[in-house]
């Protein structure tokens, strides 16, 4: 075997931006280093040569999850690592462990869904496969975007902007209530005022009169049930300013109450129906994990067929799993006519190399066995079904997975609901019964001042009364009142500057809030065309490169081939009538002219060409170079050699590291179309 690197300098690269890859057991490859440069390098060889292995090993190491990493089939671990000229260094190892292989370590990067669809380019890659079964394009081009996420939060800023719209509300209406209040400020202090004015003018005279009373004993005891009125009746004034504050208090929680929306759902159903869904997601996952698993027992090469002929369950139940429509072509993996379709002891290398006539295990017919190719050409067909199934059974657990969440977000959003009403209602009785209490400590307070007063009056009809006493007593009282309007007055004074404080405080923070509102609606305006514009650049990006490499590999038949965006209308409003779909049409001309046809009428070469324009379309659009500087090319030796090489040197432009695996005929005409060869190192190992 031969394991052969071209590395190909573009001018642009940087020189000692070279990465060092380091495998072993993994594919089929024991242990291999080697250095890559940027630029563009070759693998090349024939099948079984380890160059997909090669791939596999860097797909892992720069953040792949793909179920094609496989570990070497008579090792119980393996590993990759990457080492970079600026000393940073990225490991996968993979562990085999109760039947199943695990990997783990620290990859380039955490972007694997991004890698595996639009960087990673090989055989099965998910974008070439779509476009091979002609599945839907927006689906597979809009997948890193989650619109899921991105509706979600437009409610959650929606939510922000009502709030802060009713923020601003209120300051405007509190700013047209600031006037009145600040006059209700000055005339409260003119009041005040005038009442301490007064005060003073009742005291002086209080003061002139005690001396004309009667016995010191008297007037004391007039004095004291004097003073203790006035604490009365100011005890009087605070607890009715605390009933109505209580009162105010109950107001509000009524508010909150009307402005709280309970969603108008079926709270058995709802459950319910999250608890079916939560179990049907698990069977799901544990059929998508049991799909995997087959898949990853069929590796590739002979190593599957070794697999396969060791546990037959394996073969049986990928059978059993891929859709119907899958064809199975005839080879080797088979049992023998006279087995009684049980499966015999001889390994599937023995059947090779037998010439004895057996039955095919996936169509039944009687086959020889001399066909190496008919083994890997089933294990293709039964690999592809298991991808399309495990393909459909992901999308189902996504879309699953979505309507779980929605459910539990409005069980959430439920509970709040309810929670916030049910504090509210709590806090009104809670503030009830202090009202209560209240109304008892003013009944309490009442009735003591109803006592003094009764006994002041009392004492002062004891007393030898002349006409100085009674205008004592008059004073006395008219002070008395005097200082519980001063009190009250002041109290007030107190809630106004409180109210104009508050007021002015929010109408400091209104240009804040305005700058938050608008921030917010941007960003509800980049939300809601976020989906729309990533849609019209992958558009547009494919359409303007597809037309390039067009040019570029003169495919003379093919007038034009384009992406139509359809079905986007009005794309606030996002539902199955009105999704988005890319449309491909593709238009071919003849001697009689023009005419539009159909992908499945594609040749197989030009069929992949434009599934590889599509993936890099992705490429660009998402901007994976980001996370990834690396494009990983395999399986294209359907188109032929000179178009090969116009396209390679093509999708190097396109990224620092593109890696290629070429057949030696197709890597000798990229040779020839290049110049700048740096090396050419022969890596001997067993094969795939």
């Amino acid at each position: 075997m031969l394991l052969l690197w071209w590395t190909m300098e573009q001018k642009s690269a940087q020189a000692n931006s070279e990465i060092t890859v380091r495998v072993e057991n993994i594919g089929g490859i024991d242990s291999v280093e080697r250095t890559i440069q940027p630029g563009l390098t070759v693998l090349t060889g024939r099948n079984a040569t380890n160059r997909t292995s090669f791939m596999q090993s860097l797909m892992a190491a720069l953040g792949s999850k793909s179920d094609q990493i496989s570990l070497k089939s008579n090792a119980s671990k393996g590993s990759v690592v990457v080492d970079t000229d600026e000393g940073e260094v990225y490991t996968r190892t993979l562990q085999r462990s109760n039947g199943t292989v695990v990997m783990d370590g620290e990859p380039y990067t955490d972007e694997p869904e991004l890698l595996d669809l639009y960087a990673f380019l090989l055989r099965e890659n998910p974008v070439r496969q779509a476009v091979e079964r002609q599945e839907d394009l927006h689906d597979i081009l809009m997948r890193p975007l989650d619109t899921d996420e991105i509706e979600r939060e437009i409610e959650r800023r929606t939510r922000e902007r009502e709030r802060i719209d009713r923020e601003l509300s209120d300051i405007s209406e509190k700013k047209e209530a600031l006037p009145s209040l600040e006059q209700r400020h000055h005339n409260l202090e003119s009041e005040l005022e005038s009442l301490r004015e007064s005060e003073r003018e009742l005291e002086e005279e209080r003061d002139d009169l005690e001396e004309e009373q009667p016995a010191e004993h008297v007037t004391q005891r007039s004095d004291e049930l004097d003073e203790k009125l006035h604490e009365l009746e100011t005890e009087r004034a605070q607890i009715d300013k605390q009933i109505q504050r209580k009162k105010a208090k109950i107001e509000g929680e009524r508010s909150e109450i009307e402005s709280t929306t309970v969603p108008a759902v079926d709270w058995d159903d709802l459950e319910e129906k999250h608890d079916r869904l939560q179990i049907q997601l698990e069977e799901l996952q544990t059929e998508i994990e049991e799909a995997q698993q087959i898949r990853s027992n069929l590796s590739n090469g002979l190593q599957a067929a070794q697999t396969l002929q060791n546990n037959s369950f394996s073969l049986d139940k990928a059978l059993e799993t891929i859709d119907d429509s899958v064809d199975i072509p005839n080879g080797p993996l088979l049992r023998s006519d006279d087995s009684n379709d049980t499966v015999t002891d001889e390994s599937i290398s023995d059947v090779l190399v037998q010439d004895v006539p057996s039955r095919c295990l996936a169509c039944g017919s009687t086959l020889q066995n001399d066909a190496n190719e008919q083994i890997i050409e089933q294990y293709k067909a039964l690999n592809k079904g298991l991808v399309a199934k495990i393909h459909t059974l992901e999308r189902k657990e996504a879309n699953m997975q979505d309507e779980l969440d929605d459910i539990e977000d409005t069980i959430q959003e439920h509970r709040r609901a309810i929670d916030r009403i049910e504090r509210a209602e709590q806090s009104i009785d809670d503030t009830n019964a202090e009202i209560e209490q209240l109304r008892e400590d003013r009944d309490a307070v009442v009735a003591e001042i109803d006592r003094l007063t009764s006994e002041q009056s009392s004492a002062d009809l004891g007393s030898n009364i002349d006409e100085t006493t009674k205008r004592y007593n008059a004073v006395r009282d008219e002070l008395r009142n005097l200082r519980v309007e001063i009190d009250r007055t002041e109290s007030e004074l107190v809630d106004v500057t409180e109210k104009i404080d508050a007021i002015e405080d929010r109408v400091a923070a209104q240009n804040r809030l305005e700058e938050e509102r608008e921030a917010i609606v941007e960003r509800l305006e980049e939300l809601r065309t976020k989906v729309e514009q990533t849609e019209m650049e992958l558009v547009e990006q494919f359409n303007e490169n597809i037309d390039m490499v067009l040019d570029l590999l003169e495919y003379k038949n093919i007038e034009r081939i384009w992406i139509e965006r359809t079905g986007a209308s009005d794309q606030s409003v996002r539902s199955a009538e009105n999704e988005t779909t890319f449309d491909i049409h593709i238009v071919r001309k003849d001697a009689d002219g023009v005419y539009e046809c159909q992908l499945q009428h594609l040749s197989e070469s030009e069929r992949n060409v434009t599934g590889l324009i599509v993936a890099l379309t992705g490429y660009l659009v998402h901007d994976v170079a980001t996370h990834c500087p690396v494009i990983l090319l395999d399986s294209v030796e359907m188109i032929d050699a000179n178009r090969i090489a116009a396209l390679v040197s093509f999708l190097s432009e396109q990224t620092e590291y593109l890696i290629a695996a070429l057949l030696p005929e197709d890597t000798a005409t990229v040779i020839e179309s290049e110049t700048a060869v740096t090396e050419a190192i022969t890596i001997g190992n067993s094969p795939d």
